[in-house]
């Protein structure tokens, strides 16, 4: 069973759920934010994620997304919601990322 982590900062829910151990000490963290609209516009959502593999679904999918902080994790994003089919890299923080031909985002991976 992997555990869950769930976090309420401030309104705004944040869901990870990794292939590790609860009680160990992380040493990365990483977080992202997506969004309804492109260019990283309109309401938006905050995830953050520690050591670990895990795959998160977007819940309603997204038209963008900002990585705000990578933290020693690597990241990519699907049109899936199962993180299948072919990945999108995302190399950089605090670039705002999307589809060009429009598709929503339907989950991505971290690891770290």
């Amino acid at each position: 069973m992997q555990p869950s982590i769930v976090l309420f900062l401030a309104g705004i829910v944040a869901v990870a759920n990794a292939s590790y151990d609860a009680m160990q000490p992380r040493s990365n963290v990483y977080s992202n934010t997506v969004f309804s609209g492109t260019s990283c516009t309109g309401s938006s959502t905050s995830f953050v994620a520690a050591d670990g593999h895990s795959c998160t679904t977007i819940p309603g999918g997204a038209d963008s997304m900002l990585v705000d902080n990578l933290g020693g994790c690597s990241t990519n994003f699907f049109q899936s919601t199962d993180c299948s089919g072919a990945p999108t890299h995302i190399a950089d923080a605090n670039d705002c990322v999307g589809f060009a031909d429009g598709s929503r985002l339907g989950s991505y991976t971290t690891d770290c």
